[in-house]
């Protein structure tokens, strides 16, 4: 089984296509969550190896989760319009994609980050 990734995106059609991406290169996907509830709730109830996280979802952030994960050491991926010298204090330093996201460079991204 390959990792668990959790996929945080509120673009429908950017998280299907990044979830079959992963799958057809042998990852678990968990999601797509395109809510922080959603998210956080995927997150308590699976678990996840690494995640993929877009910044901005509607009119809230992936935020919370990321402090989350960074407290329990759970690596992950941004994937964000967000330049990043606007990112949130939660996402400075970790691996970052702009959109649209090249399925070819987040999976290097993700093997690396888990």
């Amino acid at each position: 089984m390959g990792k668990r990734i959790l996929i945080v995106e509120d673009d429908v059609m950017l998280a299907i296509d990044i979830a079959e991406a992963l799958q057809e290169h042998g990852f678990t996907v968990l999601g797509p969550c395109v809510t922080a509830k959603d998210a956080m709730d995927m997150y308590e109830r699976e678990k996840c190896d690494v995640a993929v996280l877009d910044i901005g979802l509607g009119k809230d952030t992936s935020e919370a989760l990321a402090i989350r994960m960074k407290s329990e050491q759970v690596p992950f991926v941004v994937a964000s319009n967000y330049m990043e010298n606007h990112y949130p204090e939660a996402f400075v330093g970790a691996p970052s994609l702009p959109k649209p996201v090249h399925p070819q460079r987040l999976i290097a991204l993700l093997q690396g980050a888990a």
